[in-house]
C-alpha cells in the first residue's frame, strides 16, 4: 500500500513539475523560432492567428503587412496557422498573395495553444490579433477581423504606439 501511495505522489509531482515548466519551455522555444525566422532582436511581437478558410483573415493581410513595414525595426509581425506549409504555399500561389514584411509560422498547433493560454482562452477564433513583449506579456489582443484603415486613419496605430512607448 505504501509503495502504491509513494508511486502516486511521485507521478503527481512529475505532472505538476511538467505543468509548471510548460510555459517557460514554450516561451523559450517560441522566442527561438521567432529569432530564427526573423533574424531580428525586436522586443515586441504582433501575432495574427489565421486560417485559409477565414475571409476576414485574408482581407486584412495586406493592412497588417503595411503596418509591419512601418514598425519593422521594433515589432516582428507573425502570421500563425495550424495548417501545413504545403497548403499555405498553394493557397498563396492560387490567391496571388505577396507579403513582404511579415513572416509566417505554419503548422503551429503548439504555438496557437500557447497563445490561447496567454490570453485566457481555451481556443482561438480566426482571426485573433495579439501584441506581446519579449517576456510574452500580453499588451493587447483582439478577436475578429479588423479594418485597419478607415478614411485614411490607421485604427490600430494607437495600440501599437502605446505598446511601443516604453522602448528605450
Amino acid at each position: 500500500m505504501k509503495k502504491v501511495l509513494l508511486l502516486i505522489v511521485v507521478i503527481a509531482i512529475g505532472l505538476y513539475s511538467c505543468k509548471e515548466n510548460k510555459s517557460i519551455y514554450n516561451e523559450t522555444a517560441l522566442l527561438k523560432k521567432i529569432r530564427e525566422k526573423t533574424g531580428t532582436n525586436n522586443t515586441y511581437y504582433y501575432f495574427n492567428v489565421w486560417n485559409t478558410s477565414c475571409i476576414p483573415c485574408i482581407q486584412e493581410m495586406p493592412d497588417i503587412d503595411s503596418l509591419a513595414a512601418l514598425y519593422k525595426s521594433k515589432v516582428d509581425f507573425i502570421f500563425i496557422t495550424n495548417e501545413a506549409d504545403e497548403k499555405i504555399e498553394q493557397f498563396f500561389k492560387a490567391k496571388s498573395i505577396k507579403i513582404d514584411y511579415s513572416i509566417f509560422m505554419n503548422n503551429e498547433e503548439n504555438t496557437i495553444s500557447f497563445l490561447s493560454e496567454k490570453i485566457g482562452k481555451n481556443r482561438l477564433s480566426y482571426p485573433t490579433h495579439i501584441i506581446m513583449n519579449d517576456k510574452f506579456d500580453v499588451i493587447h489582443h483582439h478577436t475578429g477581423g479588423l479594418n485597419f484603415n478607415v478614411k485614411g486613419v490607421n485604427l490600430f496605430d494607437p495600440i501599437l504606439t502605446k505598446a511601443l512607448k516604453n522602448l528605450k
